[in-house]
């Protein structure tokens, strides 16, 4: 073999060693090292593990009983004490007023005709939410006066004010109070009361 042939054989074997030596491996395909290891080769196909309790779906879970709130011991809580009732500081009605004057009016006179209506009107004036509705006993009016019988008490001062002044309905209109009864079990006294109709 001539010499020139054998030192270009030489240098394409060491050209081709040199190549081998220098040239790094190929790297390895993705997933190459996890099979090798005995895992998956693809994230996308897990091998199925157990789930652990604390890791379940919410759907999956127990559901826990809504906490009860705790009942009220009847018997633990003591009853509050009944309160007394705050003392009612009403002034006793006195007699005042021309009473005798318009009584001896009242029982001279005779029935008119405004008779009905003054009574329809006196009744409305007690009608009211502040007033009691035992308040005005009796109503009966006469020609010029009407007579009143109340039934009234400390609880009932407020309505009794109010409703007098609403029948009575002006300050110039005569008005004479008797002195009240005596009270009975519910502390209620038998009250009359005259006044004038203006007509």
């Amino acid at each position: 073999m001539p010499l020139l042939a054998k030192l270009a054989a030489i240098g394409a074997a060491l050209l081709a060693i040199w190549w081998l030596a220098v040239s790094s491996p190929e790297a390895p395909v993705e997933g190459e090292d996890f099979a090798a290891a005995g895992a998956p080769a693809s994230p996308s196909s897990p091998e199925p593990t157990q789930a652990v309790p604390s890791q379940l779906p919410t759907q999956d879970r127990p559901a826990e009983p809504p906490a009860q709130p705790a009942a009220a011991d009847p018997v633990a809580a003591p009853a509050a004490p009944d309160r007394p009732k705050p003392a009612i500081n009403a002034v006793l009605p006195q007699r005042q007023g021309p009473v005798d004057e318009l009584s001896k009016t009242f029982a001279s006179e005779s029935r008119g005709e405004g008779s009905a209506p003054d009574e329809a009107r006196v009744k409305e004036a007690f009608v009211d939410p502040q007033i009691a509705k035992a308040l005005l006993h009796s109503v009966e009016c006469r020609r010029s006066v009407c007579r009143l019988e109340l039934r009234w008490s400390p609880e009932r001062d407020p309505g009794y004010v109010l409703g007098l002044t609403k029948a009575v309905g002006s300050f110039s209109a005569p008005l004479g109070v008797e002195e009240p009864g005596p009270a009975d079990a519910q502390g209620q006294r038998p009250l009359v009361v005259y006044f004038g109709l203006a007509h």
